[in-house]
């Protein structure tokens, strides 16, 4: 009988476990501002497969989803959220062997600057949906010898 009881009592440590692992696996949300005042600390406060969920209005930040492959989506579309890069560096990044399950979903990114302009992605195959790019400027060959803008 003392078998029987050890057996049982491994059996729900090993449900439990499983459990623990199943709950986390599903990812959790994270919600901006509400939990994080800016979208990238949300990203850095995620892990694989949780959802960075962005309330509407204008984000004055730059972003990297830093290898994580995680979603980013703004709650009202890109009509309703915006991320402004401040003309200082590309509005998102995607450098480090993020995959499709990488995905930035209905924001419109404005005042990007540099490779990428709104979305640099180098080294990685993310997901963008339902975003809008607007008034970029990007670099072209050696750093800094060519600037293009479709609006110049």
């Amino acid at each position: 009988m003392a078998d029987m009881g050890n057996r049982s009592l491994i059996g729900v440590v090993s449900l439990v476990g499983v459990l623990a692992f199943a709950t986390r696996a599903s990812g959790v949300t994270i919600n901006v501002p509400a939990a994080y005042s800016t979208i990238q600390a949300g990203i850095d406060a995620a892990s694989d497969g949780d959802i960075v969920l962005v309330a509407d209005g204008v984000y004055s930040e730059n972003i990297s989803f830093n290898g994580k492959n995680i979603r980013v989506v703004s709650a009202g579309g890109a009509s309703s959220c915006t991320i402004n890069g401040g003309g200082v560096s590309e509005v998102v990044k995607f450098m480090n062997n993020e995959t499709r399950s990488a995905v930035l979903e209905g924001f419109t990114l404005t005042n990007g600057y540099g490779h990428g302009g709104g979305v640099r992605i180098d080294g990685a195959s993310p997901t963008v949906l339902d975003c809008i790019i607007r008034s970029e400027e990007r670099r072209v060959g050696k750093e800094g010898s060519t600037r293009w803008s479709p609006y110049h």
